[in-house]
């Protein structure tokens, strides 16, 4: 996906930029260290006790700008749509499955990743019905590959798409977990439960 102008910069010039932080758009800045070596996207903001806060997103070899500013917009919106008491995108505690992937699904759907309101109910019913009676209760940083496995294997053969569908929204969830420091498995590793 090619972005000609990103803020004040062309896609081109990210890679030549020297040492130092540029602001990217609005909360979002890319970081350039190592005499060029490393250069990492990260989302800025300010707590509620007013200090500054960067929350890493990733490098820019490894994520995509499309990828990058999704995550800025999620970012956004949780600022927006939390209450700063209680907002710490860096620290904040492991919640259990059934409340962060509630919380995910509605950010999902407030970024508008979705293009119809059915699409939010069938998220919420699928992952309720097959993923909750295993894990609901478990802490998101408990949850294992083999917790996967026994919510797909039932599926995999006589619901296939349901398991397949199942399988990449439990993905999109951990992905959100990761990104926000409240998962750190691997994954790749963890999430393909393809029995």
């Amino acid at each position: 996906m090619s972005h000609s102008k990103i803020g004040q910069y062309t896609k081109s010039q990210l890679y030549s930029l020297t040492d130092g932080v540029y602001r990217l758009e609005r909360n979002f800045y890319l970081r350039v260290r190592g005499n060029g070596k490393y250069r990492t996207y990260f989302f800025r903001y300010v707590d509620q006790e007013g200090n500054q806060k960067d929350c890493n997103i990733g490098s820019l070899r490894k994520i995509t700008m499309a990828d990058a500013k999704q995550q800025v917009h999620l970012f956004r919106s949780l600022l927006n749509i939390a209450s700063p008491k209680n907002l710490d995108l860096s620290t904040n505690p492991t919640p259990k499955f059934s409340e962060f992937a509630l919380q995910t699904i509605e950010t999902l759907a407030s970024v508008k990743l979705w293009k119809t309101v059915a699409q939010k109910s069938s998220w919420t019913s699928s992952i309720t019905t097959y993923a909750f009676p295993k894990i609901g209760e478990k802490l998101v940083e408990e949850i294992t590959r083999q917790d996967i496995l026994e919510i797909l294997k039932p599926i995999w053969t006589n619901k296939t798409m349901t398991a397949s569908r199942l399988r990449g929204r439990l993905e999109k969830i951990f992905s959100y977990a990761i990104n926000e420091g409240k998962y750190h498995g691997k994954k790749s590793r963890n999430l393909e439960g393809k029995p």
